[in-house]
């Protein structure tokens, strides 16, 4: 296995959406592990300033799942312009990166649709 290990983030309105993306995620072997917690955000929206409060998602994965993680989040998510970003891991113990893609692996997947 030598997969580039990266982490996509995103936000949403509330810990119902962020529960739910996450478990999509990790149910569906998308990703490894989805990390979320509450932030609050000012940003400019449509000539207004707005504040909120929201839910942050890091979403560990391998890259050759990043297609089908943007393409659902696009399908799914509740905002009109949902942020994603993806970050590439410059450095991922080999510990770490082993179970990212045991967890996300294709044989898994493969496996779990028979």
């Amino acid at each position: 296995m030598s997969q580039k290990i990266i982490q996509l983030k995103t936000s949403v309105p509330n810990i119902e959406e962020a529960e739910k993306l996450a478990e999509l995620f990790v149910v569906n072997k998308l990703a490894a592990c989805v990390q979320y917690f509450p932030i609050r955000s000012v940003y400019s929206w449509k000539g207004n300033i707005e504040r909120s409060e929201e839910y942050v998602l890091i979403i560990k994965t391998i890259n050759t799942r990043k297609k089908q993680i943007v393409e659902t989040l696009q399908k799914v998510h509740s905002y009109e312009l949902p942020e994603l970003t993806i970050l590439e891991n410059d450095f991922v113990t080999e510990g770490y990166s082993f179970w990212v893609e045991q967890v996300t692996s294709e044989e898994d997947l493969e496996k779990d649709n028979k």
